[in-house]
C-alpha cells in the first residue's frame, strides 16, 4: 500500500502425496497496519486466490483471536479443535523439537478449511 509491505501470508503442503492441499500457516501484518482487521482480510484474499488455482485451503494454528475471527467469517468451516498438545513454536510435533525447553504444554488447536462464497 502506497510502496509499503502490508504484510505476508505463507502457505505449505503438509501432506506428502497430496499437493492439492495448501495449508495457510504463517500471516504476519506489518506494525503500521495491525488493529485495523487487515489479518484476515489478507488470509481471506490469498485463500480466495489459492482456492481459484486448484488448491483445498486449510488452517490449523492456536491463535484465539483468530480462530474467533474465522468462526464468524462464513467462508471458513471449523474442522476440529484438539486440546491438551504439546508443540514447539511453530506448530511442529514434539518429535521433532530440538530443544525440549521451547515445547508449549498444554496447547488447543485449532483447524479450518477455507470454503469461499458458493461451497
Amino acid at each position: 500500500m502506497n510502496g509499503k509491505q502490508v504484510g505476508f501470508q505463507c502457505y505449505s503442503a503438509y501432506i506428502p502425496g497430496k499437493p492439492q492441499f495448501m495449508y495457510s500457516n504463517r500471516v504476519v501484518i506489518s506494525p503500521d497496519f495491525q488493529g485495523f482487521g487487515v489479518g484476515l482480510k489478507f488470509i481471506n484474499e490469498t485463500a480466495a486466490y489459492m482456492d481459484s488455482i486448484g488448491f483445498t485451503v486449510r488452517a490449523t494454528f492456536s491463535s484465539i483471536p483468530l480462530y474467533k475471527a474465522r468462526l464468524k467469517d462464513k467462508k471458513w468451516k471449523l474442522k476440529e479443535i484438539r486440546k491438551d498438545l504439546k508443540v514447539t513454536p511453530f506448530g511442529s510435533s514434539i518429535g521433532r523439537a530440538k530443544n525440549q525447553s521451547t515445547i508449549r504444554s498444554k496447547v488447543t488447536v485449532f483447524a479450518f478449511e477455507y470454503i469461499g462464497n458458493e461451497k
